[in-house]
């Protein structure tokens, strides 16, 4: 019986392509499953199947290569994250982070083709976001930023995208927080009872890195 989370399910089998530690992200998308290999130098692009399982290996990408600004969202060369997360738009992936140095949202499209990130495209954001910050999409309307610069949980509407952020409440930077590439921590979402997406956090103390947000 696989193992679900979200749209992602653990079946135990073997892939076509095998990766020795350091997996930094899994990132959910419409057709494919995103891999981050330590970083997002390496990104390695698996077939997602219909029932959501890991399909068959496509290719890897550099998406630093494609776009210098990547390193932006995450430190090129690095796990350090400073959050990003990819969401689904009718059919289509893109890739959205919080730059490290602007205070600005960045977004891509990643071409269907190749998966390569094009298109780059800028959104306001309050502030700048610190290292090991967080970010995910909820699989609804939001994309959820976590940025250690001031502790803050932000959500961005992807259906008003020019908005303005709006910080909806503090995760605490000590004690069990998101301040390290190594806690394995990350954030997710649940649902309620009436239907709804509910942010939540989430840790581990393995000693990987939790990428993102997964809509549950």
């Amino acid at each position: 019986m696989p193992y679900h989370i979200g749209d992602l399910a653990f079946t135990g089998q073997a892939t076509s392509q095998t990766l020795a530690g350091n997996i930094a992200d899994v990132m959910v998308g419409d057709k494919y499953i995103y891999v981050a290999y330590l970083n997002l130098n390496n990104v390695y692009v698996y077939n997602k199947n219909p029932d959501g399982t890991l399909g068959s290996y496509v290719r890897s990408r550099n998406w630093v290569s494609d776009d210098s600004y990547i390193s932006y969202i995450c430190r090129s060369g690095s796990s350090v994250p400073y959050g990003y997360a990819v969401f689904t738009e009718n059919g289509q992936d893109y890739i959205v982070g919080w730059s490290s140095s602007h205070s600005l949202l960045f977004m891509w499209t990643i071409r269907q083709s190749d998966q390569a990130v094009v298109n780059r495209v800028q959104y306001n954001a309050p502030t700048s976001m610190g290292s090991y910050g967080r970010g995910g999409w909820d699989g609804g309307q939001y994309v959820w930023f976590w940025n250690r610069n001031d502790y803050g949980l932000y959500k961005w509407d992807l259906n008003n995208k020019t908005a303005a952020m709006v910080r909806t409440c503090t995760i605490a930077g000590s004690g069990y927080s998101l301040d390290s590439s190594y806690t394995g921590s990350g954030l997710g979402t649940r649902r309620k009872q009436d239907d709804k997406l509910q942010p939540s956090f989430v840790r581990s103390n393995s000693n990987q890195r939790g990428g993102g947000m997964y809509p549950a």
